[in-house]
């Protein structure tokens, strides 16, 4: 190749912008970038992280602030509970107006508890009071002790079931209808035992698993006196089935617990719930929720209750005991009522119509079978009483139980006077 073929050659990177062509090829380092890094605002998935952290510490602030307020407003709740009374609205029922010992009876009857009881699901506990002494068995204190001849001769003995308004709710104990039974009896000269075995909500069911398991031990009395109606009817209206004990949607869901049904149950425990219960009472009677009613609810009613009557009156039969059993009164059969008694009687409304409807029911299906001569119907003994008797729809005063223990006692003393040897029969008290 000839010098001028050289010449004429390019030269690499000879031809650069900003040098002169003739200048001679200068070979220079590689320059090094270096990437710049964005500030922490400039990315968006940092800035979203952020966002997150803040949101996180504010929500982490509410709930502290939440969970402080909740445990103060508990414990406010709880404080509540133990130092303000809040009064029973019974203790306004005239009866109680000149009564001093009444405020002290309620504060009493409030502090009472119920305890499991194998069969009927509870019995009252233990409880020492100045106007209500419950035994070691959870049975009421009955009154008046015996004395002189009286006390010389066998006891009569007398077994009473029923609900709340046997046991006493609303009385002393000197002043439950079975301790003004044992009263009239003592005034006639009769020796009597009478055992208080009403329990509150009992059905009449219930009393008659009660009384089976007293014969079961061999606890045979002379006599058994059954005070019923009120609870076998309202059961039935609650639930909408006759024959099962009140409330018996809360043992359904006992059983068969839910995570709805457990969180629920947790709140009601709490000290808030318990408060606002004591303070806002839902007016009438509480009813399942899922309540499906029975074909002829009424009638339904009449035949459970009347079929544990002609059980109790066969046991009577094989084991020799007189039997009595009364369709008690409520506030729908009196005629004349005081203010506070018409009051009483219209929180009731939703329930009077039924009420009535399974009181023809049980005279109807009585007759039907015969049975008149076993039942003795209550229900109009305050029709033309113009003194105040109620405390509420179907708890009685003092007067109230004295004039059911006098009507009682009545047909009773014609059962004491029998032979022991005679084969029982049931007194009609008619």
């Amino acid at each position: 190749m000839t010098s001028d073929q050289t010449s004429s050659l390019p030269v690499a990177n000879s031809q650069r912008c900003g040098t002169d062509a003739n200048e001679p090829a200068t070979i220079r380092p590689a320059e090094i970038h270096h990437p710049v890094m964005p500030s922490f605002s400039s990315r968006p998935a940092l800035r979203m992280i952020g966002r997150s952290v803040r949101f996180l510490r504010d929500a982490w602030l509410i709930a502290g602030i939440a969970l402080t307020l909740f445990v103060l407003v508990e414990g406010i709740a709880s404080l509540l509970i133990r130092i303000v009374e809040i009064p029973d609205l019974r203790i306004h029922a005239d009866d109680y107006q000149r009564a001093v010992w009444a405020s002290d009876y309620f504060r009493e009857l409030r502090d009472t508890r119920c305890r499991w009881e194998p069969y009927v699901y509870w019995r009252h506990r233990p409880f020492s009071g100045k106007y209500i002494q419950v035994d070691e068995k959870g049975l009421r204190h009955t009154s008046p002790a015996q004395n002189g001849s009286a006390q010389a001769a066998r006891p009569y003995r007398v077994f009473m079931f029923g609900g709340s308004t046997l046991w006493g709710t609303g009385a002393r104990d000197e002043y439950t209808i079975p301790s003004l039974v044992a009263s009239e009896l003592q005034k006639e000269g009769v020796a009597a035992e009478v055992v208080n075995f009403g329990q509150s909500g009992y059905v009449s069911t219930q009393e008659v698993i009660e009384l089976l398991r007293q014969l079961q031990r061999g606890n045979v009395p002379q006599l058994v006196v059954f005070y019923d109606g009120v609870n076998d009817t309202y059961s039935s209206y609650q639930q909408g089935t006759a024959g099962i004990p009140q409330n018996e949607f809360n043992r359904v869901k006992e059983f068969r617990p839910s995570a709805h049904a457990l969180l629920m149950q947790a709140i009601g425990e709490l000290s808030t719930s318990r408060l606002m219960r004591k303070i806002v009472k839902r007016p009438g009677p509480e009813t399942d929720p899922e309540r499906v009613e029975q074909e002829d609810l009424p009638g339904a009613v009449a035949e459970v209750y009347l079929s544990n009557l002609r059980l109790v009156e066969s046991w009577s039969r094989s084991l020799g005991f007189h039997t009595l059993f009364y369709w008690q009164p409520t506030i729908f059969g009196k005629r004349m009522l005081s203010s506070y008694e018409r009051a009483e009687r219209e929180k009731q409304q939703a329930v009077e119509g039924f009420f009535h409807e399974t009181c023809r029911a049980v005279e109807k299906r009585r007759r039907e079978i015969g049975a008149d001569a076993i039942l003795n119907d209550l229900s109009g003994i305050f029709a033309d009483v113009s003194t105040p008797v109620y405390i509420d729809s179907c708890h009685l005063s003092e007067y109230g139980n004295s004039l059911v223990a006098r009507r009682m006692a009545k047909d009773i003393l014609p059962l004491v006077r029998r032979s022991d040897n005679e084969q029982p029969e049931t007194a009609s008290g008619e």
